[in-house]
């Protein structure tokens, strides 16, 4: 495979990872350059990457092919325009916006410039996310008629984190909202959400919730269940389950080790779940770059996960957050 070059554009926790994972995995992949006014010097110069200050000196560089773009999500569209309108190919971790039509902006600038482009819905990419999926999307469980997904933290954000966040529903059980459309290979119509803050009441004096159960229903008439609170104090509680006509799949918590002891006076003990996204989900961020390297090099690729996507997912936790204000179910028609 021809050596691919990249620039990347936003080197906070997330870009880190994605630029060690891609020096550590992809020795055919070159990163030319690193954008981001706060980069700590030392870490770029002990990876041997150079840091270019102006954006677009990284984008007129006519070696680098795409960009790997992790800044903070308020930039995302506008840089998403500038390095399609550069003819780069473009990775980019979400969320891509708030709001349906800035997402839509993004998406007409990659189509117009003929770019490739594909977003950072990780869960995708995690072996037992995607081997649902697989056995979903093969028939093996029937058509789907129930779909339950539980995602809880280990522990709550700092108060100062939920302003900008987008609230619950748009940052945290999005990603819930795109695994429903992911593993059931159905689009969502009609969202009923419910929420209460019964972890921390800071996060409602900022006018957020903490804990939600959301009912989904899907175009083929099933239905989804999403249960989500900002801290377990046990691990990073992550389970996924589709029930069809001919029987059900279940994706469990991963833990340190899968050891079950079982113990006179105790009973029998597993591991609790790996502690955060970090560690649970650290395989599927390498997953997903193989896939966005792998969907570059093939003409006839389709994006694993493209703007359309993206813009699901978003519409899905506008209809959350309308339907938990007004107490109501909400079509998805109501907010596209």
């Amino acid at each position: 495979m021809k050596e691919l070059v990249l620039g990347v554009i936003g080197c906070g926790r997330i870009g880190k990872m994605h630029t060690d994972n891609i020096i550590k995995y992809f020795p055919n992949v070159k990163i030319k350059g690193i954008c981001d006014a706060a980069i700590d010097p030392e870490w770029a110069t002990e990876r041997n990457i150079p840091i270019v200050s102006d954006i677009n000196e990284l984008l007129a560089d006519k070696e680098i092919e795409a960009v790997l773009i992790a800044a903070p999500s308020a930039f995302h569209v506008d840089l998403i325009k500038q390095a399609a309108a550069a003819g780069k190919h473009i990775f980019c971790e979400k969320p891509l916006a708030f709001e349906l039509n800035r997402i839509q902006e993004a998406i007409d600038a990659v189509e117009a410039a003929g770019v490739k482009f594909q977003v950072g819905f990780n869960r995708r990419f995690d072996a037992d996310c995607k081997c649902v999926h697989d056995k979903v999307a093969a028939g093996q469980i029937g058509e789907p008629h129930i779909v339950k997904i539980t995602n809880r933290d280990p522990l709550r954000p700092n108060p100062k984190f939920i302003p900008n966040s987008g609230g619950m529903f748009m940052d945290m059980t999005v990603h819930d909202f795109d695994m429903a459309r992911y593993v059931s290979g159905q689009d969502v119509v009609e969202v009923y959400a419910t929420g209460a803050c019964l972890v921390d009441p800071q996060i409602a004096e900022l006018g957020d919730i903490d804990t939600t159960l959301i009912t989904l229903k899907l175009a083929n008439g099933a239905l989804c269940m999403v249960d989500s609170t900002r801290e377990t104090n046990y691990g990073y509680d992550q389970r996924l389950e589709v029930f069809g006509e001919k029987g059900q799949i279940k994706a469990q918590n991963l833990g340190e080790t899968s050891v079950v002891s079982n113990i006179p006076g105790v009973g029998q003990v597993t591991d609790n779940p790996k502690w955060s996204f970090v560690e649970r989900y650290f395989d599927a961020y390498a997953n997903q770059m193989k896939a966005f390297i792998a969907y570059l090099s093939d003409d006839n690729a389709k994006s694993p996960a493209d703007g359309y996507d993206t813009k699901n997912a978003v519409a899905i936790a506008i209809a959350a957050k309308k339907s938990f204000e007004e107490n109501r179910p909400v079509k998805l028609s109501e907010v596209m």
